[in-house]
């Protein structure tokens, strides 16, 4: 259970696809699934897989995790979302694929009022604003 829950967590956020994966193999969907929903909390904030490999920028890790039941809709202990962190990261690709294929609300906010159009422009993050934009109109 747990300990199972905390190395999809870590292998989430360092990128592991290949790890993941033979996890799955291993102790099958439903419990994988059930690991990949765990709630963390590495920094004081509670997040679960998909948001931590959102955060750590692995990409491959978060879709992966996504086709295999991971809770796209989750957010963290201060409300941010997978778009959030994805915007923080500057990853349009991430971004516009949890927006136009996930269709999590891009204008959401955190507890601290941030939209992820707030997190991609505080960082600089050109395109990221631009494709944010795009979706807002």
């Amino acid at each position: 259970g747990m300990q199972l829950a905390r190395l999809v967590f870590d292998l989430a956020g360092k990128g592991r696809v290949r790890h993941l994966i033979n996890i799955l193999e291993h102790v099958g969907a439903k419990d994988f699934t059930a690991a990949v929903n765990e709630v963390h909390d590495p920094k004081g904030n509670a997040e679960t897989a998909i948001l931590w490999a959102c955060e750590q920028n692995e990409q491959a890790a978060a879709v992966f995790l996504m086709e295999f039941g991971a809770n796209i809709k989750a957010v963290d202990g201060h409300g941010r979302s997978a778009v959030h962190k994805a915007a923080w990261q500057g990853n349009t690709e991430l971004v516009r694929w949890l927006v136009q294929e996930n269709e999590i609300n891009p204008m959401m906010r955190s507890s601290f009022g941030d939209t992820p159009l707030h997190d991609a422009a505080f960082r600089g993050h050109i395109r990221t604003v631009e494709c944010l934009h795009m979706e807002l109109k």
